[in-house]
């Protein structure tokens, strides 16, 4: 798992599984993110953020919140979704595991 920084405003995080992760496990960890606000997909990527990107995800993660005050001129990407080219395979999908609140200390 690789976080981007700063990790509490950029949704993405690069999720590189071996070939004994199971997808069970996949599936909790891409939940539990998803739980965080977070965009989980493949890597890796080795992809590194421009300045430009990380403000344009940070002001994304402002209007989605509903925090952005409207003062500042926003460094806007036109899609965030464009940034990030996640690495080929089947699309992280965490909706089929179901987490309980006790149950995030076993990840």
């Amino acid at each position: 798992m690789r976080f981007f920084y700063p990790c509490v405003l950029v949704s993405p995080v690069e999720l590189t599984t071996g070939t004994t992760t199971s997808q069970h496990t996949i599936d909790r960890v891409v939940t539990f993110l998803q739980l965080l606000e977070k965009n989980p997909h493949r890597g890796p990527t080795k992809r590194v953020l421009t300045n430009h990107e990380v403000s344009s995800f940070q002001f994304d993660t402002a209007v989605r919140g509903s925090f952005y005050h409207g003062l500042l001129e926003p460094k806007r990407h036109p899609s965030v979704g464009d940034i990030i080219t996640p690495h080929p395979g089947p699309p992280l999908d965490g909706h089929h595991s179901k987490i309980r609140a006790n149950d995030t200390m076993s990840l």
